[in-house]
């Protein structure tokens, strides 16, 4: 099933939450971690150690195993840096993103514990899938830039040298089954048509205002008014906004939504988060088992891995 605006988190939406201790021991508590994350995108997980072990522990119940951690461990911390490269490291706003784009296969779940809840920083989701469909409604000739052009997603540093071209959106039999987006790691267009550059970079801006009501970017001049006023309310109305408490863990879908930050003190007390990756194939298949097991039989949404065929769970 496609995921449209009637299934995306909104700014007045309830996360559904679930224990640690629960979701690590009693199946039923983690069919319901695993509904709320394939179903809404994401899950709230109350009363967790304040250590990386549970980070660990909660990974490897939804998956079997963590992933993707050649660059940042598997394992990694996100703490105020002075002078720090990566924005994720610094006290600033973060815009809504997807982790690790610049891989073939981006992570599937992301969890974020936090350790330290410091003052600010309130988290961001909201749903890319979701919102790629609605930009498509709305005008039609940027969906098909943004699903026909390839973007450039770019990891150069120290021990990294990594890029990888596609499109921002990913569309088989007109449903869109997978979303590609990662400002601070988008290089320059590589290889395109000299009539496609504007094309690009119109439908760009149009899908940021889409998914980033608080965007500092120009707006393109070829953005009628109308369009505009469209994709800022879309956005306002469904960027979802909580800032984590201690022993709280975030977990969600990051084929799906993109993930952000609100800016913070760091000198009003430190700010603390544990996160680790894992694929979305084990807990996607471990979620279709449980389902069947339990006399559901009705097709699942699409959870953004690319492919649209069949999601049931039989």
């Amino acid at each position: 099933l496609r995921v449209t605006k009637n299934h995306a988190l909104s700014q007045s939406s309830n996360v559904p939450r679930v224990k640690f201790t629960e979701v690590r021991e009693d199946s039923d508590s983690l069919f319901l971690a695993y509904e709320s994350i394939f179903k809404y995108g994401v899950v709230l997980v109350e009363d967790c150690p304040r250590d990386v072990s549970s980070v660990a522990g909660m990974g490897n119940a939804l998956a079997g195993n963590l992933s993707h951690g050649s660059l940042y461990g598997d394992l990694f911390h996100v703490k105020y840096v002075p002078d720090a490269h990566n924005l994720a490291y610094t006290s600033k706003r973060l815009e809504p993103h997807q982790d690790l784009a610049y891989y073939e296969s981006p992570p599937g779940l992301q969890l974020l514990l936090c350790c330290q809840s410091g003052h600010g920083g309130a988290s961001t989701l909201i749903d890319a899938v979701a919102a790629a469909h609605e930009l498509r409604e709305f005008c039609p000739e940027y969906f098909s830039s943004l699903s026909r052009i390839p973007a450039t997603f770019v990891k150069q540093r120290d021990a990294a040298d990594m890029v990888y071209r596609r499109p921002h959106f990913d569309v088989h039999q007109d449903e869109v089954t997978a979303v590609f987006w990662s400002p601070p790691f988008e290089g320059p267009l590589l290889d395109i048509e000299d009539e496609d550059i504007d094309k690009y970079y119109i439908a760009y801006a149009a899908y940021t205002r889409m998914i980033d009501f608080e965007s500092s970017q120009d707006v393109h001049h070829a953005i009628s008014k109308e369009n505009q006023e469209q994709f800022e309310a879309y956005a306002r109305d469904y960027t979802w906004q909580y800032e984590l408490q201690e022993g709280e863990m975030l977990i969600f879908n990051n084929r799906r939504m993109l993930h952000g930050r609100q800016a913070f003190d760091p000198l009003a007390g430190e700010r603390h988060l544990c996160g680790a990756y894992t694929n979305l194939d084990d807990p996607l298949n471990r979620y279709k088992v449980m389902r069947r097991e339990r006399g559901f039989h009705s097709p699942i949404l699409n959870v953004g891995i690319g492919s649209a065929g069949y999601h049931g769970g039989s």
